[in-house]
């Protein structure tokens, strides 16, 4: 993906969530536009003007693009548009750095072959599918591990699951506070 695309795609992301916010959520009327701008904070107002602004400043074809897509957006079901927002605001709620980590993932699973991804997929339904206690179980059996089988383990997993791992290691220790392998 190229670097307009990707600035593309954060645009729309920034323009979705102007236009997904409660207060946009639906297709509004003249005169109940008006009482939804009054109704917002002057940092929520101030982030629209700019949001219009960068949308302003793109290409006939680029806005078309995202009017296309805003269109498409529009069509989904509730649940499906809410999940998007939550999504979205999850995104927003990331540091910088968390979202510098997952944009490195994004280009690594990109750059998987197809069967790697599948391999990885099914990997993460295993996991998903293994009950709470069962995942405990495992995670127990982990810690309780040398650092010499760990590291034996470690050796066979392949590098990008690694750096996935770690990474997913290092936001839970910012969470929790705590040190734990």
């Amino acid at each position: 993906m190229s670097r307009r695309q990707l600035l593309l795609g954060a645009l729309l992301i920034g323009m979705l969530g102007a236009l997904t916010t409660p207060a946009l959520a639906q297709e509004p009327e003249r005169d109940t536009r008006r009482e939804r701008w009054n109704a917002m904070s002057e940092s929520e107002r101030q982030e629209l003007r700019e949001r219009r602004q960068r949308f302003e400043q793109m290409t006939p074809k680029q806005r078309a693009e995202v009017r296309r897509r805003m269109d498409r957006f529009k069509s989904l079901p509730p649940e499906q548009r809410q999940h998007i927002r939550e999504n979205r605001q999850r995104w927003k709620d990331l540091s910088p750095e968390e979202r510098k980590q997952l944009r490195g993932q994004f280009r690594r699973w990109k750059d998987l072959s197809p069967e790697q991804r599948d391999k990885l997929k099914k990997r993460f339904r295993h996991w998903k599918d293994l009950s709470p206690k069962q995942r405990e179980k495992l995670r127990k059996g982990w810690k309780n591990l040398s650092p010499e089988e760990r590291r034996e383990i470690r050796k066979q997993i392949p590098k990008r699951e690694r750096i996935r791992r770690d990474i997913r290691k290092q936001r839970l220790k910012r969470r929790s506070g705590k040190d734990s392998d």
